[in-house]
């Protein structure tokens, strides 16, 4: 009995062995016991699934025990092995696992540290963008890891470490091993204008001026790091973190466009607008073409709190731009939101101004707008559907002729 009993064993491990074989994704989370009865019952190291992906690569991306992956790596595993997508062991590792050791294992069995994916993007890069452990930073820097290496584009590890972490040790850790915190790349951008666009984590923002961000340094089209944070980022704390580090609020970019124009222009977040207002932003400054940061608003912006927010601040709801564009005579031209109309209207726009051709916001949204719930929102809201322009024309001959207005409800209102 006891001779079926260690048969029964050996077949048990044999089998074991087989199926980890083929599933290397197994290892992600395998014990080293059972890691190490895998390779004494025949496991082929080497052997990968579907993607090229091997045991090795599974178990240094997601199993926490550097055993594990030393006990492969004895046992013959490829330590610069890669996969379908070019990426190696190394990069499957600094991508998902924060355990230091783990990478150190790897790096004292051999692994390129300054291997690239397709993409061009080395080990640090990868590192730098997903990992939050700075000890990994470390250890692929003793390593020599090439800190200021660049890609294509002019981007190095700083640079996805300052748009993609959350973690500002990070930073920290790179700007302590030689990193270039003021480098540009193709376009002109810094680390401290990609991590003011996309991080929302401040604290990013802060480690980035600690080591010695500029933080008025603008790019190729003249935008500083706070007219990226007011266009593109969803916190406004990134803006009160750039404030604090005394940069100019009502500075203007080559367009006259300031950061508030730009937040009102492109972020739908309305505590943006309160962030800036609240910082010194001026609600009223024009551009070189005399629009205002409400009028890129309503031209643009799909949320009328936006509208709300500017309004509260002392926009103009009446301003005029070169063209004599009202607030509401832009939104109506070019905004498909209804609700924006009906925000201006509700805020005190004057729904029958004309600008210098002759034209309202009616007849624009007739001549220029696909939603007839511009139309409807604008009649609603006292719009006279009579008046003309310099040649005679009424906002239903142009909606006769729009092929978005012509069959609607709205163009039949018009005709009323």
């Amino acid at each position: 009995m006891k001779y079926v009993a260690k048969y029964l064993l050996f077949l048990f491990c044999m089998c074991s062995g087989l199926a980890y074989a083929q599933e290397p994704k197994a290892f992600s989370s395998m014990t080293l016991a059972a890691t190490e009865a895998a390779i004494k019952a025949g496991l082929d190291v080497n052997s990968h699934d579907e993607k090229n992906a091997t045991a090795l690569m599974w178990a240094v991306a997601h199993n926490p025990d550097p055993e594990v992956i030393a006990a492969l790596i004895r046992a013959g595993a490829d330590v610069n092995a890669r996969d379908t997508s070019d990426n190696t062991v190394l990069i499957w590792a600094v991508a998902n696992n924060p355990r230091a050791e783990v990478i150190a294992e790897l790096v004292k069995a051999g692994a390129d540290v300054n291997a690239k994916t397709d993409g061009g993007a080395t080990v640090l890069i990868i590192a730098a963008a997903n990992n939050p452990n700075p000890e990994v930073i470390r250890v692929l820097v003793k390593a020599g890891a090439e800190v200021n290496f660049k890609i294509e584009a002019g981007s190095t590890a700083l640079f996805f470490a300052a748009e993609f972490n959350k973690k500002p040790e990070i930073i920290a850790e790179l700007a302590s091993a030689g990193a270039d915190v003021n480098m540009r790349d193709t376009l002109g951008v810094t680390p401290l204008c990609k991590a003011a666009a996309w991080n929302t984590n401040p604290a990013v923002i802060t480690a980035l001026i600690k080591a010695g961000a500029e933080v008025t340094e603008r790019d190729k089209n003249g935008a500083t790091p706070l007219f990226e944070a007011a266009k593109y980022n969803r916190n406004p704390e990134v803006v009160t973190a750039l404030v604090k580090a005394g940069v100019d609020v009502n500075a203007k970019d080559q367009e006259g466009m300031t950061a508030l124009m730009g937040s009102a222009q492109y972020n739908n977040n309305p505590e943006m607008i309160t962030a800036l207002v609240n910082a010194g932003a001026e609600v009223n400054s024009c551009d070189d073409k005399g629009m205002t940061a409400l009028m890129r608003a309503a031209r643009i912006s799909p949320n009328p709190e936006v509208i709300s927010a500017l309004v509260k601040a002392g926009a103009d709801v009446n301003a005029t731009n070169k063209d004599g564009h009202t607030p509401i005579i832009a939104a109506a031209q070019m905004n498909s939101c209804s609700d924006i109309v009906s925000a201006l209207a509700s805020a005190g726009a004057e729904v029958n101004a004309t600008d210098k051709f002759g034209y309202t916001a009616l007849i624009e949204a007739a001549w220029h707008n696909r939603n007839p719930e511009v139309i409807m929102a604008l009649l609603k809201a006292g719009a006279d559907a009579k008046l003309t322009t310099k040649s005679g024309k009424t906002a239903f001959d142009y909606a006769k002729e729009n092929e978005h207005l012509k069959d609607s409800p709205a163009c039949s209102a018009l005709s009323q």
